[in-house]
């Protein structure tokens, strides 16, 4: 059996079933060609919530939809919302879980020092 810490080791979930052990802080730091050939399941990670004020990074996933729980803390989850021109916010406190639908572009913005668990089908994901 593996023992790990999730912030640390990512799990991938294959489509055969079999799960990989990833790096946590140095997947990030692969090229996108090269991420997107690696990831061709579910990406199970998690990352702390940080309070911030300002805007967190734009993703979005063309291929699956992804799961956000909050462990403990808080954080605003900023969808875009192309039909109003702007952007619809979801507040999530611990304990709750969000979809974020594929094909949706999406931030994240701390509202409470805590952690993230992240369920992603990241194969195609797009930054910006």
């Amino acid at each position: 059996m593996d023992q790990f810490e999730l912030p640390r080791t990512y799990v991938h979930l294959n489509a055969d079933g079999a799960t990989a052990l990833l790096d946590g802080p140095e997947l990030w730091r692969r090229p996108p060609a090269e991420l997107d050939a690696m990831l061709t399941g579910w990406l199970v990670a998690s990352f702390p919530i940080e309070p911030s004020d300002g805007p967190g990074h734009r993703e979005m996933h063309p291929n699956g939809d992804e799961l956000l729980h909050v462990t403990a803390g808080a954080t605003d989850v900023l969808l875009s919302d192309d039909a109003a021109g702007g952007e619809r916010t979801v507040t999530l406190h611990a304990g709750q879980t969000f979809r974020v639908p594929k094909g949706t572009w999406h931030r994240l913005r701390g509202r409470e020092a805590g952690t993230l668990v992240t369920i992603t089908y990241g194969h195609g994901t797009q930054q910006g």
